[in-house]
């Protein structure tokens, strides 16, 4: 019974120094007036469509946005690329989060699809993580490809302190993903840092994500990502928190 006492007793400790800590997190956050753009450009022609802040709403500390309506992206009369689904949300935490789904036109189809620029009151020494996912699926049976556009060649691409591309890079990552006959989908992951941890990146008050790649004639791609960011304090002790109560038992 004493030694269930203590354990008690340490645990409370623990999540009280925790909740102390917690609201060392943002309290206010802000979004950029375009939220969500999506260029595409081929051998047709260039166009962009963009999501602004008065789109989508503030629901507590999480600013939502989402559609499942294919919308085109036309230039004049020419159809470049469709996208056919998309979701952000993004949280005060800091937290970025994008899905999306798009098709190329009849033109091997270079896309940009850029998060907003989150801003919030600056963490003195911060971690972060970032994931991403993709699929890509031969549309005739012909083979497909995705090939990395970023600044260093990948297809994803996360940074703070500065919006995409100018920021600076926390991860950029899947340069390339193949799909051969008789394979119709493909399918591509990362973590930064790999594993449940996070990676220092000191000084931030602002974070954003970019997807950018050319995705060959008539193809689909979709991908989703995740990239946020918290204190050093409170990730560290949520580290520790296991290790301390092993000790203790």
């Amino acid at each position: 019974m004493k030694l269930i006492e203590s354990v008690g007793r340490r645990a409370g400790l623990v999540a009280a120094l925790a909740a102390g800590l917690l609201v060392a997190f943002p309290a206010t956050a802000d979004v950029s007036n375009v939220v969500l753009r999506v260029a595409a450009t081929n051998g047709r022609g260039g166009a962009a469509i963009e999501i602004t802040a008065d789109q989508g709403a503030w629901v507590g500390d999480t600013f939502y946005w989402s559609t499942e309506r294919p919308i085109e992206i036309t230039s004049g009369d020419q159809l470049l690329a469709t996208l056919r689904e998309a979701t952000l949300q993004v949280r005060s935490d800091p937290q970025v989060y994008l899905n999306f789904s798009v098709q190329a036109g009849d033109f091997d189809t270079d896309f940009v699809i850029s998060s907003p620029l989150l801003s919030f009151p600056s963490i003195g020494t911060a971690l972060g993580r970032a994931s991403a996912a993709f699929t890509l699926m031969d549309f005739f049976d012909d083979g497909a490809r995705l090939t990395g556009t970023g600044p260093t060649g990948g297809s994803y691409l996360a940074q703070y302190n500065g919006f995409v591309p100018g920021g600076t890079t926390f991860a950029e990552r899947i340069p390339l993903i193949e799909v051969a006959p008789p394979q119709v989908l493909a399918v591509a992951t990362f973590e930064e840092p790999l594993g449940a941890g996070y990676a220092a990146i000191g000084q931030v008050s602002d974070m954003s994500a970019m997807f950018s790649f050319r995705l060959t004639a008539w193809d689909f791609a979709s991908g989703s990502s995740n990239f946020e960011i918290v204190p050093e304090p409170a990730g560290l002790l949520l580290v520790g928190i296991p290790l301390l109560l092993l000790r203790r038992r």
